[in-house]
């Protein structure tokens, strides 16, 4: 709730807009009203809390500005930190780890703004040539796809942090290899 401060014969609104995602605190919204008069008291504070509402909801529904020199990397590390271990069971957050490893040399120095789907192509195809690690074989499809649907979920919580507007590893990945028919 918005603080309400008496200042003379007018009353000064103050929103606290919270943190950014450094940890800092963000500049405080404030706007300076005045009643109308000929109110009593008790329908001066009915006024006043409705304007302190209506206030918040206007800065709160203010779309935050992108931090457009946030890298990839960064954000993952963010992720891994504040939204990850409340969001996932620990082996999926493990294997996300794995996936994480898999994409970071590739798109970590990337910032977040400028990523295009051109970038996700380019990664599935580079993965795709990889070898495993212990069978020497190339890396499954499944193993790509989950490494697309480990991006799709971080860079969703990216949109809904604020960071992104847009979703760019969506509707990016396209199956590679032979289709298999459903056993009956």
């Amino acid at each position: 709730m918005a603080s309400i401060r008496k200042r003379g014969n007018s009353y000064l609104l103050v929103v606290s807009m919270g943190y950014d995602h450094t940890g800092k605190r963000r500049a405080t919204q404030q706007k300076t009203v005045r009643p109308p008069e000929g109110l009593t008291p008790k329908q001066k504070e009915k006024w006043l809390n409705e304007q302190a509402v209506l206030f918040e909801r206007e800065c709160k529904d203010t779309p935050l500005t992108v931090d457009k020199s946030i890298t990839l990397a960064q954000y993952v590390q963010i992720w891994l930190r504040d939204i990850a271990p409340d969001k996932l069971a620990k082996s999926t957050l493990a294997r996300d780890k794995q996936d994480i490893d898999r994409f970071m040399p590739y798109l970590g120095g990337c910032k977040l703004a400028d990523l295009k789907p051109e970038h996700f192509r380019n990664l599935y195809a580079e993965l795709r040539k990889q070898k495993n690690s212990v069978t020497g074989k190339p890396l499954s499809e499944c193993t790509v796809e989950g490494v697309h649907a480990c991006l799709c979920g971080i860079l969703s919580d990216a949109m809904e942090g604020g960071f992104l507007s847009h979703n760019a590893a969506w509707r990016t990945y396209k199956y590679a290899g032979k289709k298999k028919k459903k056993q009956n």
